[in-house]
C-alpha cells in the first residue's frame, strides 16, 4: 500500500509511493473532514474555494488557465503548497497572511517579484521556493520572526540579505552547494540544525566561515560545497570546527575538486567525529591513510560512508568492515589489499547492503582448510593478489556480507588477461543476497575481443549465481583498445622473446657443460 523509496546510490530512504488507489482514498477522506483542499488543473474544473479552507494544494495551472477569484482573501488559509504551476496565474501573497507554510517547488516563471510582499506574512514557519528563478530575498524576509524552515535549493540565490540573521529561530537553511554563498553573520542564526551552503574566495570570508562553524553547536546536517583551494590554516579551522559538532548526523564535503587532506590533522590527540553521525561524505577528501577518527568505537552509527584513501592496507579494511551499522560503503584507493577472514561471524561487514570500490577490481576467495573466506582488492598495477584458478570449498562457508544487494567494482581488461586471471573466480557466489552486480570494465590495452571475452565470463559468473542478479556494464577507455592485428603482433614479439630467451639459456648451459668437462679433463 505504502512504499519506501530509497535512493538508488546509497539506499537511505527519502520519500514514499503509494497506489493509485490509495492516493484517491487519501484525497477523498482528506476534502470529506475538510483536512486539506486539493486543486489539480489536470483532473477537469475547479468550484469556488470556501473562504474557510486552511489547507491548499494546488497544482498544474498554466497560462491556459483562469486564475480563481476567490484565491484572494482567504483569512483562514494556514498552508499553501503550490507545484508544476505558472507564476503569472498565482495570487499575492498578500492575500494570505495567517500562513504558516509556502511552499512554490518547481514552479515556472517565479521570480524574486512574486516575493515583495513577503515580509507580511508574519505567521510563516515554512518558506520554499526550491526549483525556481528567484535570484534573491527581500529584505523584509527579516520580519519572518517565526520562520524556522528557509528551502531555496536549485535557484539563482548567490548572496544572502544581511536580514536573514534576525531569523533567530531558523532550524533549517538549504541553499544551493554550487551557488549559495555562506554569509559571515552565519554565527548569529544559533538555531540552526541543517545547513546547506558553499565557500569560494567571493568575499574573502572563507576561513572565517570554517572558524565560525564551530559555533552552530545543534546542528545535525552539514552539507558545504567548497569553491576554493584549501591551505593548511583552512583545514585546522575546519577541522578544530567539526569536532566541536557533537551533534552531526549527516556530513557532505563537496568541493570543486580533489582536495589532498593532511590526514595527521585528523589524528591529532583529542580529535574525534561527532559520534552521532550516521551519513560521512568524504568522497573528495584524499587522505593518505585511513585517519584513526574513521572506527567502530569512534563512528557506532555511522550508515553511509563515502570515503578516499590512496593507501588502503588490510588493518584499514578491517576497521571499515567492522562498523556495526554501516549499510552503504563507497571506497575509492589506488592500493591493493587483502582481509584473510571476512565472514560475518567475524564481524565484518553485517549490515552491508551496498558496496562500491569504483577504481579497484575484487575477489572473494575460500580458503579449503577452514572454509574461511578472504577479500582481495587490486589496483591493475601490482601483482595481482589472487590466482586464476578457481575456488570452491567443499564445506559451505560462513555468510559473507549477507546483505549485500549491489556491488560495484571495476576490471582491468588487459592487466587481468596478463596475469592470466578470469572473472569466472570473482567468488559472487558466497554473496548470498546480491540483486545488482555494476561493472566498469577498463578497455585501455585490451582487444575488442578480450573486451568481450571478459564480459561474457562476468554475465556467466551471475547466471550461475542463485539469484541471478541483474548486471550492469560500462566500458571505459574504450578509445584506447588495440586492434586484432596490433594484439596478434604483440603476442607474436612475445613468442619470439620467449623462443629467444630458452634459446639463449640452452646455449649457456651447453657453454656451461664444455667449460666443466674442460676442468675435469685438466684435473684429472
Amino acid at each position: 500500500m505504502i512504499q519506501a523509496i530509497e535512493s538508488e546510490f546509497n539506499g537511505i530512504v527519502y520519500t514514499c509511493r503509494v497506489h493509485d488507489m490509495v492516493l484517491d482514498l487519501i484525497c477523498s477522506l482528506s476534502s470529506k473532514e475538510n483536512f486539506v483542499t486539493i486543486i489539480d488543473y489536470d483532473r477537469g474544473s475547479v468550484s469556488t474555494l470556501p473562504s474557510s479552507t486552511r489547507r491548499l494544494a494546488q497544482h498544474n495551472i498554466t497560462l491556459e488557465h483562469t486564475a480563481d477569484a476567490s484565491m484572494v482573501g482567504m483569512p483562514q488559509l494556514r498552508s499553501f503548497i503550490i507545484s508544476k504551476c505558472d507564476g503569472h496565474k498565482l495570487a499575492p501573497l498578500s492575500s494570505f497572511k495567517h500562513l504558516r507554510v509556502l511552499d512554490m517547488k518547481g514552479c515556472s516563471n517565479v521570480r524574486s517579484s512574486h516575493l515583495v510582499h513577503l515580509g507580511s506574512l508574519l505567521h510563516l514557519r515554512y518558506l520554499g521556493i526550491e526549483n525556481t528563478d528567484v535570484k534573491d530575498f527581500p529584505n523584509e524576509i527579516g520580519a519572518l520572526k517565526f520562520l524556522q524552515t528557509l528551502n531555496f535549493k536549485e535557484t539563482r540565490i548567490t548572496q544572502l540579505t544581511p536580514s536573514i540573521s534576525r531569523l533567530t529561530q531558523l532550524v533549517c537553511l538549504r541553499g544551493g552547494l554550487y551557488r549559495t554563498v555562506a554569509p559571515s553573520w552565519i554565527g548569529k542564526l544559533s538555531s540552526l540544525e541543517e545547513l546547506h551552503v558553499c565557500v569560494d574566495s567571493s568575499d574573502g570570508n572563507a576561513s572565517g566561515f570554517l572558524k565560525t562553524l564551530g559555533s552552530l553547536t545543534k546542528l545535525r546536517v552539514l552539507w558545504i560545497g567548497i569553491h576554493i583551494q584549501m591551505d593548511d590554516d583552512m583545514e585546522r579551522d575546519f577541522v578544530l570546527s567539526l569536532r566541536k559538532l557533537h551533534k552531526l548526523e549527516d556530513y557532505l564535503f563537496n568541493p570543486i575538486e580533489d582536495v589532498v587532506a593532511r590526514t595527521n590533522m585528523w589524528e591529532e590527540e583529542g580529535f574525534v567525529l561527532p559520534q552521532h553521525l550516521r551519513d560521512l561524505d568524504l568522497e573528495e577528501f584524499c587522505f593518505s591513510w585511513l585517519p584513526s577518527c574513521i572506527s567502530a568505537a569512534s563512528l557506532p552509527y555511522l550508515a553511509c560512508l563515502d570515503l578516499t584513501v590512496d593507501a588502503m592496507e588490510q588493518k584499514g579494511l578491517e576497521f571499515l568492515a567492522r562498523l556495526p551499522e554501516l549499510c552503504y560503503l563507497k571506497l575509492v584507493t589506488k592500493s591493493t589489499a587483502t582481509v584473510s577472514h571476512i565472514s560475518a561471524s567475524n564481524g565484518c561487514f553485517q549490515k552491508l547492503r551496498i558496496f562500491a570500490m569504483p577504481s579497484s577490481m575484487i575477489q572473494f576467495q575460500c580458503k579449503e582448510e577452514d572454509s574461511a573466506v578472504s577479500f582481495h582488492i587490486w589496483n591493475g598495477v601490482d601483482a595481482t593478489p589472487f590466482g586464476s584458478a578457481k575456488h570452491d570449498c567443499s564445506v559451505p562457508p560462513s555468510a559473507v556480507m549477507p546483505n549485500l544487494e549491489v556491488l560495484n567494482f571495476r576490471i582491468f581488461v588487459r592487466a587481468l588477461k596478463d596475469g592470466n586471471g578470469d572473472c569466472a573466480n570473482i567468488g559472487l557466489q558466497y554473496l548470498s543476497s546480491l540483486q545488482i552486480v555494476k561493472v566498469t570494465l577498463d578497455c585501455s590495452g585490451a582487444s575488442a575481443a578480450e573486451v568481450e571475452e571478459t564480459e561474457a565470463a562476468l554475465r556467466k559468473a551471475t547466471e550461475v549465481h542463485p539469484n541471478i542478479p541483474s548486471v550492469v556494464v560500462w566500458r571505459e577507455n574504450d578509445h584506447e583498445m588495440i586492434s586484432a592485428v596490433h594484439n596478434e603482433k604483440a603476442q607474436e614479439d612475445d613468442n619470439v622473446s620467449t623462443e629467444e630467451e630458452l634459446q639463449k639459456q640452452q646455449e649457456g648451459e651447453a657453454t656451461d657443460g664444455e667449460g666443466i668437462a674442460k676442468v675435469g679433463f685438466v684435473n684429472s
